[in-house]
């Protein structure tokens, strides 16, 4: 399994409460078509009693795909790149990661969180 993970920072002027609700009521559903996707998270950011400059990203989301080719055709789809292109509505900047997950504790009945496997 293959997790693309982006760590998202909201849109300058955009308060937390637009920023989620695009998030997860608009871009959600467009994401949610690509194909191939086998799992798709976002975890919005709790507000913390720091400096608004010194949180660097307000969110972060995870897109599992069985295998890398999967990954690779998911995100170069029509509903990929549609997909891609509407990040920008919400998010000023990004950071990704493409890993390929080892489970240690799974949590209790997630499909996407399989015990790790022995070789």
């Amino acid at each position: 399994m293959i997790k693309f993970v982006v760590l998202i920072k909201r849109k300058e002027g955009m308060d937390r409460a637009e920023f989620a609700d695009y998030w997860v009521n608009v871009h959600g559903p467009i994401a949610s078509r690509i194909p191939g996707l086998k799992g798709y998270r976002i975890s919005i950011a709790h507000e913390v009693p720091f400096p608004e400059d010194a949180i660097p990203w307000d969110g972060l989301v995870e897109i599992f795909f069985e295998d890398g080719d999967a990954f690779e055709a998911g995100i170069s789809s029509r509903e990929g790149v549609l997909a891609i292109a509407d990040v920008d509505n919400f998010a000023e900047r990004k950071g990704f990661l493409l890993t390929e997950e080892t489970v240690i504790v799974p949590l209790d009945e997630d499909p996407l969180c399989a015990p790790p496997r022995t070789h």
